[in-house]
């Protein structure tokens, strides 16, 4: 087993709308192609960042 860990900087004041999105779409489409998605984190120490 491997972990990719992938990290995200939404658009300026953007992320709430990244997370939403990420959430309704791709990680169900990724569980759907049997991906296991471990977790999905903001990053605390920035505003526009996401794991």
């Amino acid at each position: 087993m491997f972990y990719e860990i992938r990290h995200y900087w939404a658009l300026p004041g953007r992320r709430d709308a990244w997370v939403a999105y990420m959430e309704s779409v791709v990680l169900p489409y990724q569980l759907e192609m049997g991906m296991s998605v471990t977790g999905s984190f903001i990053v605390e120490q920035d505003d526009d960042g996401y794991v």
